[in-house]
């Protein structure tokens, strides 16, 4: 079943780039050249039908909604959404479809430049490679340019990275936008439904402003007409209102479907990995489409196909370097964690204290860390990127717990439970069985280790010993280290005698040899002492003490 999800998933995304992508670059740039369309008007119809779409399909549940009309980033998301799409149009304008949408991929230049110099986001050498190779292949596309045409381009991909590349990342703080992303209510079609109310609101407020702005254009002229500028014959243009219309039904509801559909299966990264295929599916609907078109098909010339050739590989390189990524660092998931204090709250020293002592203790194993305290990966590495960030309080004490039972309790040298760990584990022992006995193991020949082969002798002997009892535990048995040679073994539901019937068992578990760094083979062996709860003592410290006592009755009497 899931094979078939994941399957369902990226022949969604091939569609989406390959057919969806392509055909409506093709359209933006009919829509431009030959219906001659008002750019503000075109976009605005066709993102009120898109919006209309997406409500339908993500329903009209009054979860986020008053959320999203609230909130200003609803306005700025939307109003860099519609930049984009007018400045794509002004693009396809100057050019053919394909060429434009292989300079679109100038914006993977912006972001990451945006990204690393203002977000301290580092880019790796992967990424970076591949993005120099994008830059290089759109640099020798725009030397085949006309150049009349040359400066007004190079101003509008300007605009149109910035545009693109600030609308990523103002998606970032928008609270309502996040929390569908993150799917907190476990609703599949929330991002459908938020993203529609954010196009909605878009959609009508900037139909009445090009309104306004078209009745004062007019009747009082201040700028020359142009395909920016709307005047409210513009409202009453078919091409312009009905194209927008359906272009929104047809392509930019159906993108924007397939893209949530499909980067929810396959993940967001494997999504770019397809997108960068867009250039050769717009360059074949182009092909395809010239006839219904009418648009004179541009011969390539051998610029044009070295130049997307080169964009394609840079694009599928950088995307190569994000799925890599994401399997090493694991998703983008610290918004669920973190939040930003300021940088002299207490919430920032605890939260980076606890950071910095898990990340020592697994001696800086991100990883590992992370494990350990129950965040992601992203989550560590943005604690130590940023002065500001500390955990929310909606899930300190969950951390909080983690840090307790993975860090405070565990042993820095063996990762097994240490004494404080000891006592949390004996204290549930005791309350949750009427039967508990304990063992108390010390190491014979262990000072002779440390004397003669040196201390990291000795800590490669704890941690072998410590590594054999571990696998004896289950969730009655459990191990730990109380100090130096000193260990024990906790029993819930066993009987003492039945522990000093397999004694023989466990000495030969610690005196079996141990291999050393140089190659030197080395047996310590121990004294064992056992002890139950409630025959003998009535509390973890006697039980301890009783198992003690009885560990060096029994080293005399291997002595005698």
């Amino acid at each position: 079943m899931e094979n078939k999800s994941m399957v369902k998933g990226w022949l969604a995304a091939l569609f989406c780039v390959t057919v969806l992508w392509g055909i409506n670059n093709n359209v933006l740039g009919y829509a431009a050249k030959v219906l001659e369309v008002n750019y503000l008007v075109y976009c605005c119809c066709a993102f009120l039908s898109a919006s209309l779409v997406l409500l339908q399909v993500g329903g009209l549940k009054d979860d986020l909604a008053r959320e999203t009309f609230r909130s200003p980033h609803t306005f700025i998301f939307g109003l860099l959404m519609l930049g984009v799409s007018i400045l794509t149009l002004a693009l396809f304008s100057k050019m053919s479809s394909t060429e434009g949408a292989l300079l679109q991929r100038i914006t993977m230049i912006f972001a990451l430049i945006i990204a690393w110099f203002f977000m301290q986001r580092k880019p790796d050498k992967l990424q970076l490679f591949g993005n120099l190779i994008v830059l290089g292949g759109i640099g020798f596309m725009l030397t085949n340019l006309e150049k009349e045409n040359l400066g007004t381009v190079l101003v509008i991909l300007f605009l149109l990275a910035l545009s693109q590349t600030l609308r990523v990342f103002v998606s970032e703080n928008h609270n309502t936008y996040n929390k569908a992303i993150r799917n907190e209510k476990k609703d599949p079609k929330l991002q459908i439904r938020v993203v529609g109310f954010v196009i909605f609101v878009v959609s009508i407020v900037f139909l009445v402003f090009s309104f306004l702005v078209a009745v004062l254009q007019t009747f009082y002229p201040v700028f020359e007409q142009n395909s920016y500028i709307p005047v409210i014959d513009d409202f009453f243009n078919y091409p312009t209102v009905f194209g927008g219309l359906i272009a929104g039904v047809l392509f930019v509801a159906p993108i924007r479907l397939s893209e949530f559909y499909s980067a929810n299966i396959i993940k967001a990264e494997n999504f770019l990995a397809v997108g960068a295929f867009s250039g050769v599916a717009t360059l074949f609907w182009e092909w395809i489409l010239q006839p219904v078109t009418g648009l004179d098909l541009k011969t390539l010339s051998q610029i044009d196909i070295i130049a997307g050739s080169v964009i394609t590989i840079g694009c599928l390189i950088a995307a190569i370097s994000q799925i890599l990524k994401l399997k090493k660092y694991g998703p983008e998931l610290w918004r669920d964690y973190v939040k930003e204090y300021d940088k002299d709250d207490m919430h920032v020293y605890h939260s980076k204290d606890i950071v910095a002592k898990t990340l020592h203790h697994y001696d800086n194993d991100v990883e590992i860390a992370a494990q350990a305290l129950g965040v992601s990966i992203c989550t560590i590495n943005k604690m130590q990127e940023n002065d500001n960030y500390g955990f929310k309080d909606s899930i300190n004490s969950i951390i909080m717990a983690n840090f307790k039972e993975n860090v405070a309790n565990i042993d820095y040298l063996t990762k097994i439970y240490n004494r404080s760990g000891f006592k949390a584990i004996g204290e549930e022992f005791i309350s949750s069985t009427k039967l508990f006995t304990l063992m108390f193991i010390d190491l014979d020949k262990f000072k002779p280790v440390n004397d003669t082969y040196g201390h990291d002798a000795g800590d490669t002997v704890l941690k072998e010993i410590a590594a054999r009892l571990v696998e004896l535990e289950n969730k009655d048995i459990k191990v730990a280290r109380l100090a130096g040679d000193e260990f024990v073994l906790l029993f819930r539901n066993y009987e003492k005698q039945h522990i000093l019937n397999h004694l023989s068992n466990f000495e030969s578990i610690v005196n079996k040899k141990i291999r050393l760094n140089n190659g030197v083979y080395i047996s310590v062996n121990a004294s064992f002492g056992v002890a139950e709860y409630g025959v003998e003592v009535k509390s973890l410290e006697d039980l301890l003490e009783s198992a003690d006592k009885s560990m060096y009755q029994h080293k005399h009497t291997k002595l005698a």
